[in-house]
């Protein structure tokens, strides 16, 4: 009975093991489709028009990246870059265990392949955003959490060229 038990055990265990190892798969065939067409600015995932302001243009995407939602892929004179929400609203907890779950897939999945992987980042810019930085020689993933004016946070994904 015993022996029994540990088995199922054992057997459950190595299941939610596959299951992760699956799922990181999974999320690195994804990156790598976006990766891939990059250098097309995203030609292949564009899809329909959702927005247009002044020489800004965003677009749809064909693709969902696991775990995001509202990917889109913004056009403009000076970048291509695909984007893609996170989590919306958050407490600053919510988003530290957020952006941490999040440092870790994106290091796993690009471990290897980018020469600098989680450098923390501050823009420049805006105060209110912080995150990490990916970079390989022609690509920038950045995980970026931002401080909404009702003191919330929301956390979206960006791969652009460097």
């Amino acid at each position: 009975m015993i022996m029994k038990l540990l088995s199922v055990f054992l057997l459950a265990i190595g299941t939610v093991k596959l299951s992760a190892q699956t799922d990181s798969r999974i999320f690195y065939s994804q990156l790598q489709v976006v990766f891939s067409d990059l250098d097309k600015n995203f030609e292949f995932l564009k899809g329909e028009l959702k927005e247009r302001d002044g020489i800004d243009t965003l677009f749809e995407s064909n693709t969902t990246l696991e775990g995001t939602k509202d990917n889109s892929i913004l056009a403009s004179p000076d970048i291509y870059a695909y984007q893609a929400l996170i989590t919306d609203s958050t407490s600053f907890e919510g988003s530290q265990f957020v952006l941490k779950a999040w440092k870790q897939k994106l290091t796993t999945a690009l471990t290897g392949t980018f020469s600098e992987v989680e450098k923390e980042f501050h823009s420049e810019k805006d105060k209110n955003i912080d995150g990490y930085r990916y970079s390989s020689e022609k690509i920038e993933v950045l995980i970026l959490r931002h401080t909404s004016g009702d003191g919330s946070y929301w956390i979206n994904l960006v791969i652009k060229a460097r």
